[in-house]
């Protein structure tokens, strides 16, 4: 069963080389209006070579904690099929991206180091994402 950590979003390895800046903004504006209710809900992680954390989904909000330098809430899954509880229409679209990305996450992060992509903050310097 996976489990909900607190950690530094910043060392996180990512899944992907982009952020959405719709989604981006959203969180920024929502973080800024005190509404945490309507933040997206905890990023799902897996453990990766030599236990290293790795996104499978949430990196928009990652890299928002990582810019604001605030550790968050993470939830590591152990399988894909270690799904957070809830039934939010937000928390079933995690819950599927598990399910989906799981295994691709892990070969997607071997991919990145390729591209220098180490980290969630890396991920920031690579898209220009700032606050």
């Amino acid at each position: 069963m996976g489990k909900i950590l607190k950690t530094n979003s910043s060392l996180i390895k990512p899944s992907q080389d982009f952020i959405k800046e719709d989604t981006f903004n959203f969180i920024k504006e929502t973080y800024k209006k005190g509404d945490f209710d309507k933040l997206p809900p905890t990023p799902i992680v897996r453990k990766g070579n030599n236990n290293t954390l790795i996104a499978i989904d949430g990196h928009n909000l990652l890299a928002f904690y990582s810019l604001m330098q605030i550790d968050c809430e993470i939830y590591v899954a152990e399988n894909k099929g270690d799904i957070l509880e809830g039934e939010t229409a937000m928390i079933k679209k995690r819950n599927q991206d598990l399910f989906e990305k799981y295994d691709y996450a892990l070969e997607q992060s071997i991919l990145l180091d390729q591209r220098k992509i180490y980290s969630i903050s890396d991920l920031c310097k690579f898209t220009g994402i700032t606050l």
